[in-house]
């Protein structure tokens, strides 16, 4: 099984950019977001419930978008992960940087962050030991073609995990992004690839599902296994109905060990007849 993030950096960087994003969310094509904290105002008060309401009915995840305004690292990334939490009373999913500079006191507060909060971040290339991500260094997908990132997908591997990150939104005058102009191409990437992550069978996944990814085996009505699914995907909007036989057990992959393992159900619930239900 392949697996994909698409991530839409700056959410908070413009109340513009915030409805494309919103947009692509609600249309299940990205599967990722993160926030500027420092660009978030009352006035996106309501672009804000949008996206909590969004993410309790979508797989969606929500991290921190850092944006250093200075080199203490440390007092930054924690100044920043407590405005993320007043503001959506949760913990980021994930921390990635805005404009990283790669140096390594920016990196090393990062991971010591991630390690002692226990939060995933993005894959720039280092060594994560002891935290999640994914398997491959991210991809820009601003700085790449749209026939380049074709390229890039119909070669991803088979169990691993991948993120492309993009800057979707519509032209705003009034900001200053350097990628102002780059935004709206950014959506018509997004939306190009996603009809080939279908034909590749890649699955797009989001950062809740990192460490361990459970597989339900999606059978035919005769009882012949088809392929191995995802429990998220398999309970995805739209799809449930159309997968709907299942076995009493299912396989565990963690991509991290590059290991499968088998998991057997056990019933936690009982219908009106004692008979027990599986957790499914």
């Amino acid at each position: 099984m392949k697996q994909l993030i698409i991530n839409a950096d700056d959410f908070g960087y413009s109340k513009i950019f915030n409805k494309s994003i919103l947009d692509l969310i609600k249309k299940d094509l990205i599967s990722s977001t993160t926030v500027m904290v420092n660009y978030i105002s009352k006035e996106q008060k309501e672009q804000v419930q949008k996206l909590i309401f969004l993410k309790n009915n979508h797989e969606l995840s929500i991290g921190l978008h850092l944006d250093f305004i200075n080199s203490n690292y440390e007092e930054e990334i924690k100044k920043q992960f407590e405005q993320f939490f007043k503001i959506f009373n949760f913990k980021p999913s994930h921390l990635d940087v805005h404009k990283p500079n790669n140096s390594n006191e920016e990196f090393l507060a990062v991971l010591n962050f991630c390690k002692e909060n226990k939060l995933p971040c993005r894959n720039l290339g280092f060594n994560y030991e002891d935290i999640k991500t994914t398997t491959q260094t991210y991809i820009n997908g601003t700085d790449n073609s749209f026939e380049d990132l074709n390229s890039i997908i119909k070669n991803f591997k088979n169990k691993e995990t991948y993120e492309i990150l993009f800057h979707p939104g519509t032209y705003d005058k009034d900001c200053k992004s350097s990628l102002n102009k780059k935004r709206e191409e950014d959506i018509e990437k997004i939306k190009l690839i996603n009809p080939i992550l279908k034909e590749e069978k890649i699955e797009l996944v989001s950062y809740n599902n990192l460490e361990e990814s459970e597989y339900i085996i999606h059978c035919s009505e005769n009882g012949e296994i088809i392929s191995p699914i995802s429990k998220f995907y398999a309970h995805k909007k739209g799809n449930r109905s159309n997968l709907t036989h299942y076995s009493t057990w299912s396989m565990v992959y963690n991509p991290a060990l590059k290991k499968y393992g088998l998991q057997l159900k056990t019933p936690k619930n009982y219908d009106k007849n004692q008979k027990p239900m599986w957790d499914m």
